[in-house]
């Protein structure tokens, strides 16, 4: 497996974070009810059917790579940590399960040299890797016709700074979430990209994470994160976005 050195570091962080099988963040994985707008999107365009899918940073589980299964594609899962790969490959021999699962450096994929997709995904990876070194590769595996989908972090909102700035611990030293000069760049190797902001006046709904059934928070942060699209119109509120969803093209 080719690795940099600044995979090296995110390596030993997700290695850390597998060790025991789990991949959450404890209770922060609350605050995520802020962007369940976000991931719905990001789903519907990622639900494709006889493709070739590649997810890269896939989690702990299976259900995934049973999803695009169901639906005739083939499906390859890629992270960088070797616990997290061993114990999703277990987990789909155990059912039968006819997918690819391998351990490789986000940036590089030597593994894959050679291969083609249709789709390619990744929810909070790409501001983990090196642009420099990534996008190309990306670039290289995604077929002709194919689209290459990331849901991201970005880096404007204040308030979401200071959050980051007081909880290092559950963050790697090398992640840099998107600013707008990012899309520009993320352009030059993927020309007919679009960039959809997210996650503004629904981010209000965490403290409720504690309080409120998932089921009723759901629909708030729907309506809210409808709501949202709309506010990422406007030049200086859009820079209150948690989140972007990048669906990139040639």
């Amino acid at each position: 497996m080719g690795i940099t050195e600044t995979s090296k570091r995110e390596k030993e962080f997700h290695d850390r974070r597998y060790r025991k099988n789990k991949g959450h963040r404890g209770l922060v994985t609350k605050s995520y009810i802020a962007y369940k707008f976000a991931v719905e999107r990001h789903q519907f365009l990622t639900d494709v059917k006889e493709s070739r899918v590649l997810e890269i940073g896939c989690s702990l589980g299976i259900s995934k790579a049973k999803f695009f299964k169901h639906k005739n594609c083939s499906y390859t899962g890629i992270n960088i940590s070797e616990n997290c790969i061993n114990i999703n490959k277990y987990l789909a021999k155990k059912e039968n399960l006819d997918v690819e699962y391998i351990t490789d450096d986000g940036n590089t994929l030597y593994s894959l040299k050679g291969r083609k997709f249709d789709l390619i995904f990744m929810t909070g990876v790409l501001h983990h890797l090196e642009y420099d070194i990534a996008l190309p590769t990306l670039r290289s595996l995604l077929d002709k016709n194919g689209k290459l989908i990331m849901l991201e972090p970005m880096a404007t909102n204040p308030l979401i700074n200071l959050f980051r700035a007081l909880t290092p611990k559950i963050r790697t030293v090398d992640e840099h979430p998107l600013n707008f000069s990012d899309f520009d760049y993320i352009k030059q190797f993927f020309p007919n990209s679009i960039f959809e902001l997210h996650s503004i006046l629904s981010v209000i709904m965490i403290p409720f994470s504690l309080l409120i059934s998932k089921k009723i928070l759901y629909k708030f942060c729907k309506t809210l994160g409808k709501l949202d699209l709309l506010l990422t119109k406007i030049p200086l509120v859009k820079r209150l976005s948690w989140l972007v969803l990048i669906e990139a093209k040639f």
